[in-house]
Formats: C-alpha cells, sequence, structure tokens
C-alpha cells in the first residue's frame, strides 16, 4: 500500500469515527431532552371556532399529545369531559381546551332565555359576582335618552346570574359627551322576555349599568314609586 492509498484509508477510519461520535453525541442530547420534558400525555385542542355557549363538535377538536410537566392541571383529557359541555367564551381554533373554557351548558326554565350583557366593572359588584347569584340591575340614563333630565330607574330585579366573563375593554360615551375606553364584564342572566327587553335596552342605551347584589333570602321587590331617581336640583332662578 502506497503512501497515498494510506491516507485516504486515514481519511474514511477518521470519518467513520466521526460519523460515530456525531451520532452518539445527537442521541445523548435527545435522550437528555426527553429526560427533561418528560412523558406525553393526551390532551385535547379546537380545530374549528367555538362561538359562547356553542356546544363543541367533537369533530372540531383533535387529539396532541403535550408533555405531562407542561401541561395545566385543568386541560380536558377526555373527551367524555365535553359531553353537555358549551364554550363559556368565544374560543378560538388551536385553543387547547380547559375546564376554564368549557361551562356546563346553561340551564334554563321553559319561558325564559339566557342572556348576556356588558356591566361596567367597576361597578359589576368589585368582583364579588359569581354564577348562582341573585342581583338587581340599575341603570343611568341621560337627558339625551330620557328627554326629561337625567334619571336612575332599576330595570330588573332578582336576576339569576348563569355565568360571569372575564373582563374585557369597550368604549363608551361619557355623559359629557366624550368617547373614551372603559373596562366591562360580560354577565350572563337568565331571564324573561319582558326582562332582556329592559337589559338590552340598558345596555344600549344607559351610561352606566349598575349591579346591587342580593342575600340568597332575598326575594323582596323595590316598589314602583322608588324604583326611579330623577334630579332634584334646582334650575337657578326655578322655584320648586
Amino acid at each position: 500500500m502506497n503512501p497515498r492509498q494510506r491516507r485516504g484509508v486515514m481519511m474514511i477510519v477518521i470519518a467513520v469515527v466521526g460519523a460515530i461520535a456525531v451520532f452518539f453525541a445527537v442521541l445523548s442530547y435527545v435522550n437528555n431532552i426527553e429526560s427533561e420534558v418528560g412523558d406525553k400525555v393526551q390532551a385535547w385542542r379546537l380545530t374549528s371556532d367555538v362561538p359562547q355557549y356553542q356546544a363543541i363538535p367533537l369533530d372540531s377538536v383533535e387529539e396532541v399529545d403535550v408533555p405531562a410537566r407542561w401541561l395545566p392541571d385543568t386541560a380536558v383529557r377526555s373527551l367524555d369531559d365535553l359531553v353537555g359541555m358549551v364554550a363559556a367564551a368565544d374560543t378560538p381554533s388551536g385553543t387547547l381546551l380547559q375546564s376554564s373554557t368549557v361551562i356546563a351548558a346553561p340551564e334554563v326554565e321553559p319561558g325564559t332565555r339566557a342572556v348576556t350583557i356588558l356591566v361596567d366593572a367597576e361597578s359589576g359588584v368589585a368582583g364579588k359576582l359569581t354564577p348562582g347569584a341573585q342581583v338587581d340591575v340599575w341603570a343611568t340614563f341621560d337627558a339625551d335618552t330620557t328627554a326629561v333630565g337625567p334619571r336612575t330607574k332599576v330595570v330588573a330585579q332578582g336576576m339569576r346570574v348563569l355565568d360571569v366573563g372575564l373582563e374585557t375593554e369597550r368604549t363608551r360615551q361619557t355623559s359629557a359627551g366624550v368617547v373614551e375606553p372603559s373596562q366591562a364584564v360580560p354577565v350572563t342572566f337568565v331571564a324573561t322576555t319582558d326582562e332582556i327587553k329592559a337589559l338590552t335596552f340598558a345596555e344600549s342605551f344607559a351610561i352606566e349599568v349598575r349591579l346591587a347584589l342580593r342575600t340568597p333570602t332575598d326575594d323582596s321587590l323595590v316598589a314602583p314609586d322608588k324604583r326611579s331617581y330623577e334630579e332634584t336640583f334646582q334650575i337657578p332662578g326655578e322655584e320648586r
């Protein structure tokens, strides 16, 4: 074997040894990553958008494998957990399903409906509102709406809260006509047709919607002559 052949053989041997070293280095790296990540477990992810309070179609979810250490404890682990459940809010495709993204389908009695309105966050019982609570709904309207001056009215009484959503931002026009951002919370009630009309009107035209929390055993009603408050400030030059 001449020197050139010996150098060729030596290069081949070096290349083989290098390839083996790289293989074991990659294998060691993969094993190290797997040991850090841990075992993978099954979870479920949406493949299409699901509107709030709509049932989650089983053909709109797909199984995904997620490292156990990265999977939230609240993750949905079985399709059986979706039976009788609906989306808690508008849920986009790609969302990993968790207990916070699904709720039991609203339970409403015959003659009633589930209706959601946005309530001013700062006046929505200061974060103490929970499903099952009963509240009165008060709304303040400005003179442009009433044509007779500012009024505060109770628009619905003894309303049962079905669900409380996450705080969101919206724009509202103040009594001075200034449009500014504000924080609001979507609250879902069980309501009759007349109550839905009143709640929808208040959400659309009131400058503020405020909730008054009741005790669970309180079924009293505000008397008709006490359901509205009107301004009592005397206009200069006018006698009362």
